[in-house]
């Protein structure tokens, strides 16, 4: 997984710490009772996912030349945060896949799906509570809280915003920095905090985390539509399919594009068919929107680049800058 970091030592500690990541993960719920309630939590947690939130807590403390295992169980509430809220987002959206497997709302049912989502969200605190001490503990559990809040106050958005095709690419920008990028500046800057950075290095991975966040939101946009469905590992369009006006649709509009008439038309249709699909295909595809889209993600990835130079040079800073490099590249 971590082949495109080019410190052959720094890879293989990686690799070990990242091992007894996936084992904690693994084992964490797996005695815990009711059963009924812990079964979908590991379920969820065991169905893959890249697992940048603690890979990005690792990196971030070895750029300010800390040892990986020193926030290692902020990087494993990480983890329950993020699948927390991937619950809860299947839940809203009604999806069937996650990660090419059934969603937990899907296999368990709806009401199992959110108090397993609110456990974790639960667990992922008491995590983070043990990787803190005396001089820390209210500012990160603070930041941590007010984080949640505004992962909710996203989610709203996006919910109110389904109903609205006129929402502007700016609104949709403040919806994901909320609702995705906030939780990997976070973890960025809490990571950092515990590794007693500077104010100007918090400030500055901070912004890092928050860009690769909407880099990545628009991006995962752009392969809804543009990316192999068997590279994906998610429902093919489901952004359309459930009526999500997405950064490629509102894109779509603001610049007008040949019969973008119609593309409203169809993402306010009841129910969209196969043939919808194939007309959206073919409307974005004979556009420029392409090449647009990639502007736009190449443009927050060298943002969070820019934010580096504020760091001293080791093998964790050149790592930041291999991640960006290779998430630029990503296909799912």
């Amino acid at each position: 997984m971590f082949n495109f970091f080019s410190d052959k030592k720094e890879k293989e500690d990686l690799h070990y710490v990242m091992r007894s990541l996936e084992s904690n993960l693994q084992n964490y719920f797996l005695e815990m009772k009711p059963s009924q309630l812990y079964e979908p939590i590991s379920y969820q947690l065991l169905s893959g996912g890249k697992r940048l939130r603690p890979l990005l807590c690792f990196i971030v403390a070895r750029s300010l030349f800390f040892k990986y295992e020193d926030v290692f169980h902020l990087a494993l509430s990480s983890e329950m945060i993020h699948n927390f809220s991937l619950i809860h987002d299947d839940v809203v959206d009604k999806s069937l896949l996650r990660r090419g497997k059934e969603t937990v709302p899907v296999r368990f049912g709806n009401d199992l799906a959110i108090f397993s989502g609110d456990s974790l969200l639960a667990f992922s605190y008491l995590e983070l509570l043990k990787n803190c001490n005396e001089k820390n503990t209210k500012t990160i559990l603070q930041l941590f809280t007010e984080n949640c809040v505004s992962a909710c106050e996203g989610q709203a958005l996006d919910i109110l915003y389904d109903a609205n095709h006129l929402m502007t690419r700016i609104e949709y920008l403040v919806m994901i920095e909320k609702k995705t990028s906030s939780f990997l500046a976070m973890f960025c800057a809490i990571s950092a905090m515990l590794c007693n950075a500077t104010s100007q290095e918090v400030k500055a991975i901070t912004l890092y985390g928050k860009n690769i966040g909407i880099a990545f939101q628009i991006q995962d946009d752009y392969l809804d539509f543009f990316g192999e469905e068997s590279d994906f590992g998610k429902e093919k369009y489901g952004d359309l399919l459930h009526h999500k006006k997405n950064y490629l649709f509102l894109m779509a509009v603001e610049n007008k594009i040949n019969r973008y008439e119609e593309l409203i038309h169809i993402y306010n249709k009841k129910t969209i068919t196969k043939d919808n699909i194939m007309e959206c295909v073919a409307i974005y595809k004979n556009s420029n929107l392409e090449y647009l889209i990639k502007k736009d993600i190449e443009y927050y990835y060298s943002l969070a680049l820019s934010e580096l130079s504020f760091f001293k040079n080791n093998s964790g800073k050149k790592m930041l800058k291999e991640l960006v490099d290779f998430l630029s590249e990503r296909k799912k």
